[in-house]
């Protein structure tokens, strides 16, 4: 669909600007947590819930990978003159 400069560019922009948000905002919010609720249990959940939401993402990626059509075999198919 788009040429591969092109979706190497947005993936690593994806790619880097979740880890701005993602990695930037998780202390924050973790002390937060500590503080306003004097417990590591909430930031314990906390960081539960995220590997939890990356563990259903990732398999949604590798079900979306396998479903999606490979380029790779319309590139080997035999072409007819």
């Amino acid at each position: 669909m788009f040429p591969p400069a092109t979706r190497y560019t947005g993936t690593s922009f994806s790619f880097q600007f979740s880890g701005i948000i993602g990695g930037g905002i998780a202390p924050f919010i973790a002390t937060a947590l500590f503080n306003g609720l004097d417990s590591w249990l909430p930031v314990a959940v906390y960081g539960g819930l995220a590997a939890v939401i990356s563990i259903v993402c990732v398999i949604a990626v590798r079900t979306h990978d396998q479903l999606a059509p490979s380029a790779r075999t319309a590139a080997t198919l035999p072409r007819t003159p």
